[in-house]
């Protein structure tokens, strides 16, 4: 029996699960990671493995972007209407890093690692 039933494509899904506009290029890379599976292929049609690992890679690419990303914002008159934009927390990296770990060291991958720039010497 399959994990799901769901007929979202994979690069639909990814995109749906973490708030932020991602860019397909990166979806694109990430799935390249994973063995080239197709952004088209659906949901459906891969494992739990694959669908947590692909979470995981997703959840890694956030945690290393840029803290902020951009929004357009339209405006006519006195009517305003802005979309996109957002912003991550050094905190909120953290636990995407945490949590795409979990996820690399139930099915035995390696961990992601980051070490922080910033040493203290006391003289």
């Amino acid at each position: 029996m399959a994990w799901t039933n769901s007929t979202t494509a994979l690069s639909d899904w990814m995109q749906g699960l973490l708030g932020v506009n991602i860019p397909d290029s990166a979806i694109q890379s990430i799935l390249d990671g994973r063995g080239g599976i197709s952004g088209a292929t659906l949901l459906k049609d891969i494992d739990q493995r694959d669908a947590d690992l692909l979470r995981a890679d997703l959840y890694v690419w956030l945690a290393m972007s840029p803290s902020t990303g951009q929004s357009v914002e339209d405006s006519d008159g006195f009517w305003k209407h802005r979309e996109g934009g957002y912003s991550i927390t050094p905190s909120d990296k953290d636990r995407l890093l945490r949590m795409a770990n979990e996820i690399y060291m139930k099915y035995g991958e390696d961990t992601v690692q980051v070490k922080s720039g910033i040493r203290i010497f006391n003289i």
